[in-house]
């Protein structure tokens, strides 16, 4: 059966649901729940009917050729997963909504999420691992993608209609690459940030950080001019881009995949065809480094870094002895001193958490810059109110709306618990450690250059989750990441069998 369904060159479809991803992200900038079917926006159901259909498929390949140990893994995977589901509900069920009135418990939704962000990529990554790709259609989807995303935020920004990278809204940007020029200290560095016509500023910034080693592998491996010029624009979209994600991923990337090519040339495992190509990426990396010096991105951090330290805290910390409503009044009208953004103050109001707010006012005033961190501040106070003994293994749902801390694992574990963590990120950790294993088992030969690119890859998804958030949960960084480590398991697999 299996045979006659192959003539559908699923290999094809595969690569579909990888080089639509931006233009469903583009779509979604500008026309985001416009058009639905139902309780369905049709960008979900793009996504849902491609990775249900080579899903679908390659569950037929499975009970074809009556692969039993694979068939059990993945069957045994998802009663787990049953059963935290149930977990979770109850858990979730048990959270104190009159604490963060922003909560809108909704179980089918909560579910919903969980399947369409989560267990969706991961039933991709099964079904490229059972379906496999070939490396030349494999890197031609990579390829395609990052000319479609490097092309748009790169003549976009040369022509000024650039969305602002650091905004919600479709601010355009006040200059591009020619303007950077004349930017001095007081200069809105924001606002000369560029990423394209997509949704958001970090998520791109993950997705092509992930993808940049694949792309310098490949023009390592064929050094060509098409491959150069794909690695060029990345490299200029990274960069204009504007966050640190962006710049120094590129920069890492570049350096990172060059001296792991040159070991593996060395060490003979697979050599460098054209030994030009070594100095030219070099040249590239200066480029970029000599042009990130000038970029919006390195003027905002070097603003950032100097505001961020103790010593810049001019004023004196007030010493206030105010009880009750008199200390919710001060903190209401005061907390800009403090460094404290007033979103906080909205989302969780003063009067009905103030010991919370005693203990932000009385840490040291640095600490409230970050935002980040702040959240995670919020969100351990919500979950100690919260006092449900399930919260730690089974999470308070995505639907507590608390704030996003652009930190995954740490979002991951409130929202998930240490179980859910494990059953929906676990898999891809796995994937990349079992590689790994044989790969070390059978070095001189899995220890190919397209092979490390892309277990690199896998890690600067997971490197990124952790820094700067914005991967986890996010459909289209879980979809590249899927894809990522199925192509790194079917060709283990592969090699394997050979």
């Amino acid at each position: 059966m299996f045979n006659k369904i192959g003539k559908l060159k699923i290999e094809y479809w595969l690569m579909a649901v990888i080089i639509l991803q931006p233009l469903i992200d583009i779509y979604r900038t500008f026309f985001q729940n416009k058009i639905s079917i139902g309780v369905f926006n049709i960008e979900e159901l793009v996504n849902i009917a491609l990775i249900g259909f080579v899903s679908l498929i390659a569950l037929i390949k499975l009970i074809d050729q009556k692969d039993k140990k694979h068939l059990i893994i993945y069957g045994g995977y998802f009663v787990l997963l049953l059963i935290y589901l149930m977990m979770h509900v109850i858990s979730v069920s048990g959270f104190d909504v009159s604490q963060f009135p922003l909560a809108d418990i909704s179980h089918i939704h909560n579910i919903y999420y969980i399947l369409r962000a989560y267990v969706m990529p991961i039933v991709l990554m099964f079904a490229v691992y059972t379906l496999g790709i070939d490396d030349r259609k494999f890197l031609t989807a990579i390829k395609t993608a990052s000319i479609i995303i490097s092309m748009v935020i790169v003549v976009s920004n040369l022509t000024g209609t650039s969305l602002v990278s650091y905004s919600d809204e479709t601010q355009q940007i006040l200059g591009g690459i020619f303007s950077w020029g004349d930017l001095h200290s007081e200069s809105q560095f924001e606002l000369y940030t560029s990423k394209g016509f997509f949704y958001s500023a970090n998520q791109m910034s993950s997705l092509l950080f992930a993808m940049m080693p694949i792309v310098v592998g490949e023009f390592i491996t064929h050094c060509n001019l098409k491959n150069g010029g794909i690695l060029v624009l990345q490299a200029l979209a990274m960069l204009f881009i504007g966050t640190k994600t962006g710049s120094h991923g590129a920069l890492i990337a570049l350096g990172f995949v060059l001296v792991v090519a040159i070991v593996l040339h060395l060490l003979k495992t697979d050599r460098i065809k054209q030994l030009i190509v070594i100095p030219i990426v070099g040249v590239i990396l200066l480029a970029s480094y000599g042009l990130y010096t000038k970029s919006p991105s390195k003027l905002r951090l070097d603003y950032l870094t100097y505001l961020n330290q103790p010593e810049n805290d001019r004023e004196e910390k007030e010493t206030v002895e105010l009880k009750g409503q008199q200390m919710v009044r001060y903190i209401e009208d005061n907390y800009w001193f403090y460094y404290i953004n007033e979103e906080f103050i909205k989302t969780y109001p003063v009067s009905d958490h103030l010991d919370f707010w005693i203990k932000a006012v009385n840490r040291e005033r640095h600490l409230n810059r970050d935002n980040r961190n702040f959240k995670v501040f919020m969100i351990k106070d919500i979950v100690a109110n919260n006092d449900n003994a399930l919260d730690p293994y089974f999470g308070i749902g995505y639907l507590s709306n608390v704030p996003y801390t652009e930190r995954d694992y740490m979002f991951q574990y409130f929202i998930f618990g240490i179980v859910g963590v494990i059953l929906l990120m676990g898999p891809f950790f796995a994937a990349v450690i079992y590689a790994g294993f044989l790969i070390l088992r059978r070095f001189k030969q899995k220890a190919t250059l397209l092979n490390f690119t892309l277990g690199i890859a896998i890690c600067s998804y997971f490197v990124t989750a952790f820094i700067a958030g914005h991967t986890f949960g996010i459909l289209m960084n879980m979809i590249f990441m899927a894809f990522y480590a199925g192509k790194l398991l079917y060709n283990v697999k592969s090699e394997v069998k050979e």
